[in-house]
């Protein structure tokens, strides 16, 4: 943003926290802890060319962003290591919540299968971000991804395959690969402008995506059929953010969360065609998700804690009364759900459990930076 003029330039990259802007080098965090800087064109105010790691293992809280700071001297301080988040199982009111996976890690995004026994998360590592798939009879986790930058999986409806994004060869896309890895990820959907997080419908008929930050479509909920005519599909448009789309089980349904009114609610309108929305929080609300029954509709509320409504569906979509089921200190992410509801109806959550790290300050690292870069120019 230029200050002054209020004007917002937007560029996409897997940005976990800008840092500033230092000399014509534009300084951030990848989501993967990267330290990264790219040449910044202060008239056109954009980026150019193609950016370059400095350093690697800067921690990244999920929800918090990168622990990094750059002052305007060129004074650079940040932790270096990884944030680590224990899944727990906790039921409705529960203040004593049971882990789930022993070991804490860099897990985000925990998504169960259909059928509950497995959940697939995505793991942040020094070298890769990839999805895991966690077996909850056998205790056994597995990596599935072995290719690019994957994150925020989802399940198909039959449990067969794992849907993700996956940004490869600087290019993010829509990708799928069998749970059970028994087969390589392939491409499923190539958007015109980046994917930020996807779904499949019910009926694995439709592909449901929203769009990260871009010239067209910026932050809206758009649908694509998965065969046939691919023609694009607006559901959910406009100048506002629209972010986390969930359908429900009968897939006729679209939760999702919207800041028209300058701060996040859920809302739920029919699909895949048009209709009335409902607003369904009226406090505040972020991550929606749906109970397996339909008939539950869960979001996180302002101070991250579950919210409950009964809904009912038909001719129309009506809610009943709100009521506050689970509190404590899990993790929230206003981009992407970073929480599941199990088919027995208990809650999987992420509990902070610290992070393994040193602080390291580097005096006049502007200096550093030119160094580094002056190469690339």
């Amino acid at each position: 943003m230029t200050i002054g003029t209020g004007n917002v330039a937007e560029f996409d990259a897997l940005v976990a926290m800008p840092l500033r802007v230092l000399g014509d080098q534009l300084v951030y965090v990848s989501q993967s802890g990267g330290l990264m800087a790219v040449r910044f064109d202060n008239t056109a105010r954009r980026p150019v060319g193609d950016p370059v790691q400095l350093d690697e293992g800067v921690v990244v809280d999920q929800t918090a962003g990168a622990k990094a700071s750059l002052s305007a001297s060129g004074t650079l301080a940040y932790l270096r290591g990884r944030a680590q988040f224990q899944p727990v199982m906790a039921g409705a009111g529960s203040t004593s919540p049971v882990a789930l996976i022993r070991e804490p890690g860099s897990y985000s995004t925990p998504r169960f299968s259909p059928e509950g026994g497995r959940v697939a998360m995505t793991v942040f590592g020094t070298n890769a971000t990839d999805i895991w798939i966690y077996n909850i009879a056998r205790n056994t986790f597995t990596r599935l991804t072995t290719e690019g930058v994957n994150v925020r999986p989802e399940w198909t409806a039959d449990g067969r395959y794992v849907v993700f994004i996956s940004t490869r060869e600087g290019k993010s896309g829509i990708w799928r690969q069998p749970a059970d890895g028994s087969g390589a990820a392939e491409l499923l959907y190539q958007p015109e402008i980046e994917p930020f997080e996807a779904i499949v419908s019910p009926d694995m008929k439709w592909l449901v995506f929203r769009t990260a930050p871009g010239a067209k479509h910026s932050r809206d909920i758009l649908a694509v059929p998965l065969t046939g005519d691919r023609t694009v599909v607006p559901i959910v448009t406009g100048p506002n953010s629209e972010s986390l789309p969930r359908l429900s089980p009968d897939g006729k349904w679209l939760a999702y969360q919207s800041n028209e009114t300058d701060r996040f609610e859920i809302y739920v309108r029919p699909f895949p065609g048009s209709g009335a929305r409902v607003q369904v929080s009226d406090n505040g609300g972020t991550e929606p998700i749906w109970g397996r029954s339909g008939r539950l509709l869960y979001f996180r509320g302002p101070l991250g804690e579950v919210v409950q409504v009964g809904v009912t569906t038909g001719s129309g979509f009506s809610i009943g009364t709100r009521s506050v089921v689970l509190t404590g200190d899990y993790l929230t992410d206003s981009s992407h759900p970073n929480w599941d509801v199990a088919p027995d109806g208990r809650f999987l959550m992420l509990k902070r459990a610290g992070a393994e790290s040193q602080t390291v300050v580097v005096h006049n690292w502007g200096s550093e930076l030119r160094e580094k870069t002056a190469a690339r120019k």
